[in-house]
């Protein structure tokens, strides 16, 4: 699947491009620099295209009390396959 991810960091947009093999498991550090962001953002949106169904799975951790363990976000949009 070829993958375009967009990144809304409040300013402007950012893309970045690649590739996953079929049947494999693929992660993104969105707060490193090649396939990311990059360190320093606080705010952020993110949407994700494909030319193939995929999974797209946004694991949030948190460490402070009112927010402290892991949450899922997940989106789902019709698509012509």
């Amino acid at each position: 699947a070829n993958l375009t991810i967009t990144y809304y960091p409040g300013g402007s947009p950012i893309t970045r491009t690649f590739s996953v093999a079929a049947n494999t498991r693929h992660t993104v550090a969105v707060f490193q620099p090649v396939e990311g962001i990059g360190p320093g953002i606080t705010t952020l949106g993110i949407t994700v295209a494909s030319d193939q169904p995929v999974l797209v799975e946004k694991p949030t951790y948190g460490a402070n009390v009112n927010t402290y363990g892991a949450t899922d976000t997940a989106g789902y949009a019709a698509s012509s396959f």
